[in-house]
C-alpha cells in the first residue's frame, strides 16, 4: 500500500506540505492570470470589488485574512523543511566529527549547514530567501481604496 511505503513521520509531513504548497501556487497563478486578463496588463490595477465603505471594508478583511492563513502555511512549510534541511545525517555527523567539530542533533542550527551536502544547503538558502518577503508581498497584492470626491 502507498501509505505504508510513504510512512510517517517527516516524510509523510513532507509530501503533505508539498501538496499544500503546489495546490496554494496554482491557486495563486490562477488568481494572476484572472487579474492579468481584466486589466489588460501586470503594471496596472483593476477593481475586484466595488461597493459601499463598509462590505468593501469586510471583503478586504476577508480577503487579507485569506492570504494571511495562506502564506503562514506556506511560511511553516518553508520552515519545516529547513529544519529538515537542516538535519545532518549520519554520514555527515562522522565527518564533522572526524574534523574534531560537534554538531546540534534535534535543533535547527546554522552551524549544521556548513557541515550538510552543497544541494542541502542551496536549498536551505533559498527556502530562506523565498520565505522571507512573503507575507510582505502577499498583503500588498490587495488593497483597499476609498472615494473622498463627489459626483
Amino acid at each position: 500500500m502507498l501509505w505504508e511505503k510513504i510512512g510517517s513521520g517527516w516524510r509523510l509531513a513532507a509530501i503533505l506540505n508539498t501538496i499544500a504548497v503546489f495546490i496554494f501556487t496554482i491557486f495563486g497563478a490562477i488568481l494572476l492570470y484572472w487579474s492579468v486578463s481584466k486589466s489588460g496588463s501586470m503594471n496596472t490595477n483593476f477593481i475586484f470589488f466595488e461597493n459601499s465603505c463598509n462590505q468593501s471594508k469586510s471583503v478586504n478583511l476577508w480577503l487579507h485574512l485569506l492570504l494571511n492563513v495562506c502564506s503562514t502555511g506556506v511560511l511553516a512549510s518553508s520552515n519545516f523543511f529547513m529544519q529538515v534541511l537542516s538535519s545532518p545525517t549520519g554520514t555527515e555527523v562522522d565527518r564533522a566529527h572526524e574534523a574534531n567539530h560537534a554538531l546540534k542533533i534535534g535543533v535547527p542550527s546554522l552551524r549544521n549547514l556548513f557541515w550538510t551536502s552543497k544541494v542541502k544547503f542551496v536549498c536551505w538558502i533559498l527556502f530562506f530567501v523565498s520565505s522571507f518577503p512573503l507575507h510582505l508581498f502577499f498583503n500588498s497584492a490587495v488593497f483597499a481604496t476609498e472615494y473622498m470626491g463627489t459626483d
